[in-house]
């Protein structure tokens, strides 16, 4: 919603705007109190902001990639749905028109409006560093697969022979270890193991994803991609999301069980040789 400014001789004011009525604060609202008249609001409002209450909705949202009622709890009377819940989960604080006022006039005559401009235009501004403690606390990763790669192999003394079968491809030599990985056994939803205290860059859907690697079809999606890599998966309150950098890592996975019950190297000796049968069998 566009914000506007007057300007009569030098004293600037803010237009009211019409609003929605809003909800009732969350369990994580801050309440900004400062001791003392504008100036005291001006510096009040602006220290928070500068240190950790500068991420808007519109930043939590692209975050989960998700609509923007998904992030709230339900009003009374709405149908119970899937939500974030986030105004009592993240601490935020609320700018109401008379600190905007305040904030907007000495920003504009201090020449500093340009760098607040894009904050002060919303109601609410969320603490980053609570925000990322949420992430770490409610967000499950959900491990199918432990990760070698490549050069986890390429240590191995049984790799120059491995090589030799494929000297210039490397993209072969790591389909077929990829393709003998599999042969530990994939793993289900119940052999899966939950963690928590991850705060991925960014999270993903499945449209997103497709939109990232240039892609139309789920089922490719999820057969060249997300299986084919064993990748992670994401999960908060009904979300399931994907971390992009788990797929442009091209890691070979490995079965959690036998990843967590074996060494790394007897893994890519094991590897190896059933990966140099099955390169000899197709020669």
């Amino acid at each position: 919603m566009a914000l506007e400014i007057l300007s009569d001789d030098n004293q600037f004011d803010v237009v009211k705007r019409k609003r929605k009525p809003t909800r009732e604060p969350g369990e994580a609202y801050v309440k900004v109190e400062p001791d003392g008249g504008a100036e005291a609001i001006y510096w009040a409002y602006i220290e928070l902001i500068d240190t950790s209450f500068n991420m808007t909705v519109n930043e939590i949202q692209d975050y989960f990639d998700c609509s923007t009622t998904y992030l709230f709890k339900r009003r009374n009377g709405e149908e119970e749905r899937p939500h974030l819940d986030i105004k009592n989960k993240i601490n935020y604080i609320w700018i109401n028109d008379a600190a905007r006022t305040i904030m907007v006039r000495r920003l504009i005559e201090s020449d500093h409006w340009d760098k607040y401009k894009g904050l002060l235009i919303k109601n609410s501004l969320y603490c980053r560093f609570s925000f990322e403690e949420y992430i770490k606390r409610e967000l499950k990763k959900e491990i199918k697969y432990g990760y070698l790669f490549l050069s986890d192999f390429e240590k191995h003394k049984l790799f120059p022979k491995f090589k030799e079968l494929y000297p210039s491809d490397e993209g072969m030599l790591s389909m077929l270890i990829r393709a003998s990985s599999f042969r530990f056994g994939k793993c289900s939803d119940e052999d899966a193991v939950i963690e928590t205290g991850f705060f991925p860059k960014a999270l993903y859907s499945p449209k997103k994803l497709k939109d990232e690697l240039g892609i139309r079809h789920n089922a490719i999606l999820y057969r060249d991609y997300i299986n084919f890599h064993g990748i992670h998966k994401y999960r908060i309150n009904g979300l399931v999301r994907y971390d992009l950098d788990d797929i442009l890592a091209n890691p070979i996975p490995v079965h959690i069980q036998v990843y967590r019950s074996m060494t790394k190297g007897r893994i890519v000796g094991e590897l190896l040789k059933l990966a140099i049968s099955d390169a000899k069998k197709s020669k």
